[in-house]
């Protein structure tokens, strides 16, 4: 089994919080506080990376946790790497 880590910004909301991976378009999940919040960002990229592989479709390199620029539109709070199995 191998692993990929991609970096997942979690970002403050109106109700709540959000987290997304820059790297996966279209991944993303919120909770009502921070640490809900990424225990479901590493549901949602394990379920993204999972769905990625059935489709065979390939999976982007990660970017490096500081290489992300920041989104003036998006109050983040934090950035968390999550990783994600890869069954062979």
């Amino acid at each position: 089994m191998k692993r990929i880590t991609y970096v997942a910004v979690i970002e403050e909301g109106d109700r709540g919080f959000g987290a997304y991976f820059p790297d996966l378009p279209g991944c993303a999940t919120a909770g009502d506080t921070i640490a809900e919040t990424i225990a479901l960002a590493s549901e949602a990229l394990q379920l993204h990376v999972l769905g990625m592989r059935e489709d065979c479709e390939i999976l982007p390199e990660p970017t490096g946790l500081d290489d992300i620029p920041m989104d003036p539109e998006v109050r983040e709070i934090k950035r968390e790497l999550i990783t994600a199995a890869i069954h062979e």
